[in-house]
């Protein structure tokens, strides 16, 4: 155990450090998002970021040449909502008494599993009311990026109205669309990659290159590292649409640049062994937000004609 000498037993204190770690390090392994979006660990409920979405312009003048203006640059600033998360996992006294009950373990698994699940789901889906908000609640368009408004994504359609093949398509050239829709300059780095469901997944491991009749999903030969597609490593988040008619079923992006997650400082504990008598409750709260930062950064695939 040990878990109890490591809070205040008379009310809310700080996570211990090591115990902090922990749960932190095991919701990364278990959300993909947190593996590959940009977070941020912030003191202040006021933070803010700046985004160029529009970059200066310049030109070419001859050594006495008169120099014009030129244009400046177009920013935005995003808010990232956000909200508190808890979890309150309770263990009997008699357990706690118990020195071969590994307490500490116990935390770690429910705490880190019911976090990641909650906010995995709002990175991707949620509304941003007191939670994050996630990408998939964007405006969307099919224009392309010095076309659309900020703040919306662009889509790129299947060319089927229902699924990614019929007698014309087979899937493939939709995906390869889908990352020459994203600019070179955002394909380049680390945090580049899909994000889909398994089921998804399942489907597209099945795709095949017309001619050739070759797979296209490239197995992992390295333990711990993600699969490829088309080179590009593969997240797999089961909060993504399945294929279906007017759904996002697959996402592609520089999450690095596209998403922001920011954590209000760490996880805090309240240990409470008064309110259900033979019972000790463990409270853990959470503070943390996201948004989308670069719109430009972030593509999605469309189950549609167009």
């Amino acid at each position: 155990g040990g878990m109890s000498s490591d809070s205040d037993p008379d009310g809310g204190a700080t996570v211990p450090m090591q115990v902090d770690k922990v749960i932190q390090n095991q919701m990364i392994e278990l959300s993909p998002m947190r593996r590959v979006a940009s977070v941020v660990t912030v003191s202040t409920a006021d933070y803010r970021r700046i985004i160029n979405r529009r970059g200066a312009t310049s030109g070419w003048v001859s050594e006495r040449e008169a120099r014009g203006e030129t244009e400046t640059p177009v920013l935005g600033i995003i808010s990232p909502s956000g909200g508190e998360l808890f979890a309150q996992p309770e263990v009997t006294q008699n357990l706690l008494d118990d020195s071969s009950f590994d307490l500490a373990a116990f935390l770690y698994e429910n705490v880190s599993d019911e976090f990641s699940l909650q906010e995995g789901a709002s990175f991707t889906r949620g509304d941003g009311v007191k939670k994050p908000r996630g990408y998939l609640t964007y405006d969307t368009a099919a224009t392309k990026d010095d076309a659309r408004p900020f703040g919306t994504i662009q889509y790129v359609p299947t060319g089927v109205a229902a699924g990614l093949s019929d007698g014309t398509h087979n899937g493939v050239d939709a995906l390869i669309d889908l990352v020459h829709a994203l600019r070179p300059s955002y394909r380049a780095g680390e945090g580049v990659g899909w994000m889909m469901n398994s089921t998804t997944a399942s489907v597209i491991r099945k795709l095949k290159t017309k001619t050739e009749e070759q797979y296209l999903w490239q197995p992992s030969t390295i333990v711990g590292q993600p699969d490829r597609l088309l080179g590009y490593p593969i997240y797999e988040d089961e909060n993504m649409d399945d294929v279906a008619a007017g759904k996002f079923p697959i996402a592609f992006g520089n999450w690095k640049k596209g998403y922001v997650i920011v954590d209000r400082q760490g996880v805090r504990l309240l240990r409470d062994p008064f309110t259900k008598k033979a019972w000790v409750k463990f409270y853990f709260t959470k503070r943390v937000g996201g948004e989308a930062t670069d719109t430009n950064a972030i593509k999605l695939l469309k189950v549609a004609a167009s």
